[in-house]
Parts: structure tokens; C-alpha cells; sequence
């Protein structure tokens, strides 16, 4: 029996939407796929037409582009973000569109990609109003600390499967207060780096182990871990990070690189959640924290 990646999309009228159906049809192209169309409509409706109507036009988009895949469209009483997190739940992977750079109507926009993002169970894809798709690399943002290595894996996944290089950036900092501010600016203490270049070479050591024929490049950063991946991201074709789940508190932000990149970014972003709460030696919301 085909194993087929099973995509979950929200969609509503507006162009983030539309693109994000764009983005599951290259999945579908590339691989067998079952994806299901999704919307919400408010409890004072009386009947949700133009939302099946609707649906039934990215369904016709869908089969015309990728006539194998498995469509089902569904029209479901509630709030976008509490059905779409649900369904994370029988989901690989979760797909929405996001305004980046303007407000609207649509029920997709504000504030729901990180919601949801940080609520999903499955890895959720948010895709720009303004995304051009290309056939660039997929990159990857490496952390210090566990909450990396699900990102890892589904990069590398996802590379393997549009057949694209795979760039993993690991950016870091110094933390240690400056005594001198020019030596501070000017001179890294000896092995820092090293460290880090260590970190990033043994990640994708063992990445290389489990797709060996993967073409992989690895980036070393000095700096803010958002400015490096916006650096690469210019040419990406996505952008993959990991989510730190710390318990029910700590759950409820997402990292300050996810929400730079859900503003700046022009490729779609994937955020991955770890598969277990992750301790880590730095806050939740330090510039440099990959999410």
C-alpha cells in the first residue's frame, strides 16, 4: 500500500490561502499525497455556501496540477485555529497562509500562524502572501540543544524529496559580559568557535548517516540566528526550525526567531515541534534561540 504524505490545508478566500494550496500541489507533484482542504465558518451561519464553493475551486486547482492526489474538502463549525490544531493531529504536515506585511479580514491572518504553530502537534508550513516558489535549498537553523534534531530530520526529508541541497545554519553568540568593549568585538576566546564548529559538524555527521546521498552544506554564523537564516532564505526554497516545548508556561511564546522570520521572510517557514519537552541553557526568548 503507498504511504501518502497526508497535508492538511486551511483555507479561506484571500491570496495567503491561495498560495498555501500552491505549496501542498509541489508536495503532491513530488510524492503521493492525500491532502484535505479545510475552513471554518462562524456558529451564526446559517448555511457555510461560499466557503464550499470555495473549497471546491482549490480542489479543481489541485486535481488539474496533481491529478493523484487524494483530495477531500471539509467545512467545519468553529474557530480556524482550534479545528486546524486538531487536525495537526492526524496530520504530517499542517499548511496556512500569512500576511506578512499588511492586515486583513481573513480568518489566516494576525496572529493565528503562530498559534497555531505553537499549539501543533505536526509540523506546521506558513507560507507568505508574497512567496515566489523556487528550486533553491532547503535550510535548516541548528540549536544548542536538543530541540533541533525533529527540524533536522524532516529538512532533511523534505531536501530529499524535491531532490535540492540541504544548508544547516547553527548561529552563535557570545554571552559573557564585555570587560573590554573593543577586545570584546574583536577577539573570540580560544575553542569558542571551535566549539560551535564542532556542534554543527557532528549534527550533520549524523544527518549524512541517515541520508548519505543528500548533498549538505554546513553554515557557520557569528550573529543573531535570524539574520543568518534571513541571509540564506533570500534563495531558499524553505526554511525549517524547531520548537522548543518546555511546558505549559514556557508553550505559550514562540521563539523570538520563529516571529522575526514569520515577518521577514519570503520563503515559507516550517516550524517543527521537538517530540519531548526540551531543557536548555538558555531562555526561551534570547535573540539567538532558534524558537
Amino acid at each position: 500500500m503507498i504511504r501518502r504524505l497526508r497535508i492538511t490545508v486551511g483555507v479561506d478566500a484571500e491570496r495567503a490561502s491561495r498560495h498555501a494550496v500552491d505549496w501542498a500541489i509541489r508536495q503532491a507533484i513530488s510524492q503521493p499525497a492525500e491532502i484535505t482542504l479545510l475552513t471554518a465558518f462562524d456558529t451564526i451561519m446559517v448555511a457555510p455556501v461560499e466557503e464550499e464553493a470555495h473549497l471546491a475551486f482549490e480542489r479543481a486547482r489541485i486535481a488539474a496540477s496533481a491529478p493523484d492526489a487524494i483530495v477531500e474538502t471539509r467545512v467545519v463549525e468553529g474557530t480556524i485555529d482550534d479545528i486546524l490544531s486538531r487536525s495537526a493531529e492526524r496530520s504530517d504536515l499542517l499548511v496556512i497562509g500569512s500576511h506578512r506585511t499588511r492586515h486583513s479580514r481573513s480568518v489566516l491572518t494576525g496572529n493565528l500562524p503562530a498559534r497555531v504553530a505553537r499549539r501543533a502537534r505536526c509540523p506546521v508550513v506558513i507560507v507568505p502572501d508574497d512567496w515566489e516558489p523556487r528550486d533553491g535549498a532547503v535550510v535548516v537553523g541548528l540549536d544548542d540543544d536538543a530541540s533541533s534534531d525533529a527540524a533536522l530530520r524532516r529538512a532533511a526529508g523534505f531536501a530529499r524529496d524535491s531532490g535540492q541541497e540541504l544548508r544547516v545554519l547553527h548561529a552563535w553568540m557570545r554571552t559573557d559580559p564585555p570587560s573590554d568593549p573593543v577586545t570584546f568585538y574583536t577577539k573570540v576566546p580560544k575553542g569558542l568557535r571551535d566549539e560551535h564548529r564542532d556542534h554543527l559538524a557532528d549534527a550533520v555527521r549524523a544527518l549524512r548517516r541517515h541520508e548519505p546521498r543528500l548533498a549538505i552544506r554546513e553554515d557557520l554564523y557569528e550573529g543573531k540566528a535570524t539574520n543568518g537564516l534571513l541571509a540564506i532564505a533570500k534563495t531558499a526554497e524553505l526554511v525549517v526550525i524547531g520548537s522548543h516545548r518546555r511546558g505549559a508556561i514556557a508553550g505559550l511564546l514562540l521563539g523570538s526567531v520563529a516571529r522575526d522570520l514569520l515577518h521577514h521572510c519570503r520563503a515559507p517557514l516550517c516550524v517543527v515541534p521537538s517530540k519531548r519537552p526540551v531543557r536548555s541553557a538558555r531562555p526561551a526568548e534570547r535573540d539567538e534561540a532558534l524558537a
